[in-house]
């Protein structure tokens, strides 16, 4: 594909810029780092359009730490995590905070469901959270990844009340529980920051005439279009 690929690295220190055309580095550009992450970003991609036609531009990659960031600091939205696990080691033991509740029903790893979903139980729990002014939900059952049904049933009976759902069988296919219940309530927890960065990148483009699709570098060093993820 011929035109400019443009790359852009939020480093500690410094956040690099390059911009690339038919293999070979036509423009790169250093700017500091510093708190935002999001204004760092916009600084080096003005700088790096500086003297580029816009329209030449058939991609813009970014990498940024700011969910790993906000990770890191704890700095989560409040997030309401509803669990449905049956025998074994008690699922309390994997609470993230005290935002963390069970609910009846079990799926057997063969993915049979051997409890009824508790839906009076779900119910309550969904209403304390949206009372307490909770907007985003994690939701993960034992064997999920064997049989989702119970998970799809408990965001039917969230509905509107909350922004944002994770499923714990879309953000981890493996059987490991406690993994699946992490990583849906960090997808929830940091749902709303990148989907506000996602869109302040994709209008600063756009302000600066460019056209092209945005791509976010992911830690397996593959890249995913921006516009595709509703998860981070």
């Amino acid at each position: 594909m011929r035109g400019v690929f443009v790359g852009i690295d939020v480093g500690g220190t410094h956040t690099d810029g390059v911009a690339v055309e038919e293999g070979r580095v036509v423009h790169k550009v250093k700017v500091p780092t510093h708190g935002d992450l999001r204004e760092c970003t916009l600084d080096a991609l003005e700088a790096l359009l500086d003297g580029i036609n816009p329209r030449s531009v058939r991609r813009v990659v970014l990498s940024t730490t700011l969910v790993t960031n906000a990770v890191a600091q704890g700095d989560l939205e409040p997030t309401g995590t509803l669990i449905t696990a049956g025998p074994g080691i008690s699922p309390r033991l994997l609470a993230l905070d005290d935002r963390f509740r069970v609910v009846p029903g079990a799926i057997d790893h063969r993915g049979r469901e051997i409890v009824p979903l508790g839906e009076a139980e779900a119910e309550r729990c969904l209403e304390e959270f949206a009372e307490a002014g909770i907007r985003v939900l994690a939701v993960a059952g034992k064997f999920s990844t064997r049989n989702p049904g119970h998970e799809r049933r408990l965001l039917e009976l969230a509905g509107d009340r909350f922004e944002f759902v994770a499923l714990g069988h879309q953000v981890a296919g493996t059987l490991n529980f406690p993994r699946r219940i992490a990583t849906a309530y960090l997808a929830a927890g940091v749902w709303r920051l990148h989907r506000t960065f996602v869109a302040s990148m994709t209008d600063a483009l756009r302000r600066f005439s460019v056209l092209a699709p945005l791509y976010l570098l992911r830690a397996d060093g593959g890249t995913h279009a921006a516009r595709t993820l509703a998860n981070p």
